[in-house]
C-alpha cells in the first residue's frame, strides 16, 4: 500500500511541475509585468526541478556551506534545548546536517518552504537519514516567522532563498527579532559580480543593465524577481540596519560551477576525481574568503548581540 501511495505521490509531482514550467513558459512569451502570484509559480518551479539533494555538484557545494558554517555552529554557548529554523528549506539538503548538530544537545529543526512538492522531497530525505527531530511547515516564509516567539531560537538558516524574495527585508526583520541573544544567522545572498559574469557569458546584455543600475529585477527573461548584493552592500546591512555582529563573509563556489556557469568551463565538481574533489574544496574555502564577491552566493555568517 506504501509502495503505491509513493508511486502517485510521484505523479502528481511530475505533472505539478510540468504544469508550472508550461505557466512560467506562457509568463514569460507575454511578458506580463511582476506579479505576486506568478513570482512565487517560477519559485515553487525552482524548488522542484532540479534534485538539490543528491546532485554530486550540488552535494560538494551543500558541504563546503557546512564546512564553514559548522565552526560557528560548535562556538555557540548552549543553555538549554537548542532551536532551529530552516527558512527556504526546499527539497532538505540543509535540514540533515542541521538536525544531526542540534540533536547532540537535545534540539529540534523545523524547515519551513512555500513549495508543498519541496517539503515532500524534503521528508523522502529525512526519511533515508534516519532523523527524527525535524519538522516541517508547508507555508509562505514570511507569514511563518511573524508568528514566531520573540527571542526562542538559537540558529535561523536562510540559504538560496534570499534573492527570491522581494519582501527579504521583512522576513530579516523578524529573524532578528525571533533570534535568542548570542544566536546565530546563516544567511546567503547572490553576488552581483557573478550574475554580471552570467550574463556576460550567455550574452543577455539586457539583464546587465538591470544588474548595474537597480538591486533587483527580472533577470535572464525569467518570470522571478531576483535580488543580488556585493559583500561590502551585505556587510552595510547586517552591521547598520540591523545591528547584528558580523562574524564572516564568504564566497560559495567562487573558482568552480555547474553546467552553464561563468566557472563551470572551468572545473565542475562532478567531473573530478576524489582527490581533486577534496583539492578543489580546500582551494574554495581559501579562495572564498579573499574573494567573497566571486561566489555565485556569497555566505554571510552573523550573531545577535
Amino acid at each position: 500500500m506504501r509502495g503505491w501511495l509513493g508511486k502517485i505521490n510521484g505523479i502528481v509531482i511530475l505533472i505539478s511541475r510540468k504544469f508550472l514550467a508550461l505557466l512560467c513558459k506562457l509568463d514569460r512569451k507575454l511578458q506580463l509585468p511582476f506579479n505576486a502570484d506568478r513570482h512565487y509559480c517560477g519559485v515553487i518551479m525552482s524548488t522542484v526541478s532540479h534534485d538539490m539533494a543528491s546532485d554530486v555538484d550540488e552535494k560538494y557545494y551543500t558541504e563546503q556551506y557546512w564546512q564553514i558554517i559548522k565552526k560557528h555552529l560548535n562556538r555557540l554557548v548552549i543553555s538549554d534545548e537548542v532551536s532551529c529554523l530552516d527558512l527556504g528549506c526546499g527539497q532538505g539538503r540543509f535540514v540533515v546536517p542541521l538536525a544531526d548538530w542540534c540533536s547532540r544537545y537535545d534540539g529540534r529543526v523545523i524547515g519551513v518552504d512555500v513549495s508543498v512538492a519541496a517539503i515532500e522531497e524534503a521528508k523522502k530525505n529525512v526519511e533515508l537519514s534516519g532523523q527524527q527531530n525535524i519538522q516541517f511547515k508547508a507555508e509562505n516564509i514570511h507569514e511563518y516567522i511573524t508568528t514566531v516567539a520573540d527571542a526562542s531560537v538559537d540558529v535561523v538558516f536562510f540559504l538560496e532563498v534570499i534573492f527570491f524574495l522581494p519582501n527579504y527585508e521583512a522576513v530579516l526583520t523578524h529573524i532578528v527579532r525571533v533570534l535568542k541573544p548570542g544566536g546565530f544567522l546563516m544567511a546567503s545572498f547572490r553576488s552581483q559580480y557573478f550574475d554580471v559574469l552570467f550574463s556576460l557569458k550567455h550574452g543577455m546584455w539586457d539583464s546587465l543593465n538591470v544588474l548595474l543600475n537597480q538591486r533587483g529585477g527580472r533577470l535572464w527573461g525569467k518570470d522571478i524577481f531576483f535580488n543580488w548584493h556585493t559583500a561590502d552592500e551585505i556587510a552595510e546591512i547586517l552591521e547598520n540596519k540591523y545591528a547584528l555582529q558580523l562574524l564572516e563573509l564568504r564566497g560559495i563556489g567562487c573558482c568552480s560551477g555547474i553546467a552553464g556557469d561563468p566557472f563551470g568551463d572551468i572545473v565542475s565538481p562532478s567531473k573530478l576525481s576524489k582527490s581533486e574533489f577534496d583539492r578543489l574544496m580546500d582551494v574554495e574555502l581559501e579562495m572564498g574568503r579573499h574573494v567573497p564577491d566571486a561566489g555565485r552566493y556569497i555566505l554571510t555568517i552573523a550573531q545577535k548581540k
